[in-house]
């Protein structure tokens, strides 16, 4: 805590208007973006997933990353698949492009998506459109129930690590990558409040220490920043009065 202000460190980039706004409520709020999100740009790449527009099957997205890389190769082509999602981010990008109707279930974490995909199960071969580096539950729960899982790496993430000093009362993250690329670089004083955005996110954190984790109450980012600077303000005002 700098002074009397408490200081929070967010992982990725925010408006200036969100930082005014912690501000004014005695919050200091500092960003480092700790990865960097690109499409694979790739013409085998592409060539693949044109391919795929023309049949019936069945796909995954548990990124908006992974949405918005596959629509720009679409072209505005609308093809008929049956898409199971996370939510409510994802799926409402996925709703945005290829229709609510498209979307056959949704969950709020890959694990649980995984569930609901073995609940039905009505394919036994899936698309995961997915990033390079991505968590291996869902396609492993998958597999080993039998089912052919056809990742197709659409996005890249890279590390973009930062040594941080000081003390930081809190701490937000937004992904995984972003957890990974923070500890790969930095320890916590045991302190520090981490927020995340979603399950998966909060999992990961844990992995890497026992500061306590808050999960954030909805996946929308400006939620989230309300939640932690609601917290910190709160905090400080026991602290005052203890």
């Amino acid at each position: 805590m700098q002074g009397n202000k408490p200081y929070l460190l967010c992982t990725q980039r925010l408006n200036q208007s969100l930082i005014d706004e912690a501000a004014g409520k005695g919050i200091r709020v500092e960003c480092l973006s700790f990865i960097e999100t690109k499409p694979i740009i790739d013409p085998a790449v592409e060539k693949l997933i044109l391919s795929l527009s023309d049949t019936s099957l069945t796909a995954i997205f548990t990124s908006v990353h992974a949405v918005d890389s596959v629509v720009s190769v679409l072209g505005g082509r609308k093809p008929v698949w049956k898409i199971f999602c996370t939510g409510p981010v994802t799926s409402l990008s996925v709703e945005a492009y290829f229709g609510k109707d498209s979307i056959a279930a949704e969950g709020p974490s890959a694990s649980t998506l995984a569930s609901a995909i073995l609940s039905e199960r009505k394919a036994d071969r899936i698309v995961f459109f997915c990033g390079r580096q991505r968590r291996k539950e869902l396609p492993e729960k998958l597999s080993h129930e039998g089912i052919l899982v056809q990742e197709v790496p659409v996005y890249e993430t890279a590390s973009t690590p930062h040594k941080i000093s000081g003390h930081f009362d809190g701490i937000i993250f937004f992904s995984p990558g972003a957890a990974n690329s923070f500890f790969s670089a930095n320890t916590l004083q045991n302190g520090t409040i981490l927020f995340a955005i979603g399950k998966t996110t909060a999992d990961t954190l844990s992995e890497y220490c026992d500061n306590e984790v808050i999960l954030s109450l909805s996946p929308v980012k400006e939620t989230l920043i309300e939640q932690a600077i609601e917290y910190l303000q709160k905090k400080t005002t026991r602290h005052r009065g203890s």
